[in-house]
């Protein structure tokens, strides 16, 4: 029988949760009257390893957005500025982000996500105007580090902040029962 979840910090709406039986891999077997038999500590493992498999799962999801995302909006400068000035500070500009995701505080997820999700749709047209418009400053090094910032540097710090997020709450647990 579905439960509704109490509200979680981080999590903007209430969710249905299913059955721990039915939420886990490795118990799916189990029948229902053999859950409630076993041991609590062994229900508590078996959730919290499920758990961190989750999370894991999450964060290399993102770190592997995040990767193919920059290799993406390098590959979009390249031909406005050229490779050598492109990749001179991309990767400071995306560790300061990381750092910065760090020490700042965090977003709740619903609204990291929304934020993220209508970056990564508008970055293709930013990119190539904020390109454009840097450009005309003169200095090969200076357009692509105001294109970095303003265009790169949100998406590594939702992205980072979403990992840290992961990392240090965890995703919302399933119900002890």
């Amino acid at each position: 029988m579905p439960r509704i979840r109490p509200e979680h910090p981080g999590v903007c709406r209430r969710q249905i949760v299913a059955h721990p039986v039915i939420a886990s891999g490795h118990l799916a077997e189990t029948s229902v009257s053999q859950w409630h038999d076993m041991p609590t500590a062994h229900r508590k493992d078996a959730i919290s390893t499920f758990n961190s498999a989750k999370a894991l799962l999450s964060i290399l999801a993102i770190n592997f957005g995040l990767s193919l995302f920059t290799i993406a909006y390098k590959k979009a400068l390249d031909p406005l500025f050229g490779g050598t000035s492109t990749e001179k500070y991309l990767n400071h500009v995306v560790h300061a982000c990381t750092m910065l995701a760090v020490f700042l505080p965090k977003p709740a997820i619903c609204q990291a996500l929304l934020v993220l999700g209508t970056l990564v749709q508008i970055v293709p047209h930013s990119t190539y105007w904020v390109g454009v418009h840097a450009g005309r400053y003169g200095n090969p090094i200076v357009g692509p580090l105001v294109t970095h910032v303003l265009v790169l540097a949100p998406v590594a710090f939702l992205s980072a902040s979403l990992v840290m997020h992961i990392n240090v709450s965890g995703l919302p647990q399933l119900p002890d029962s």
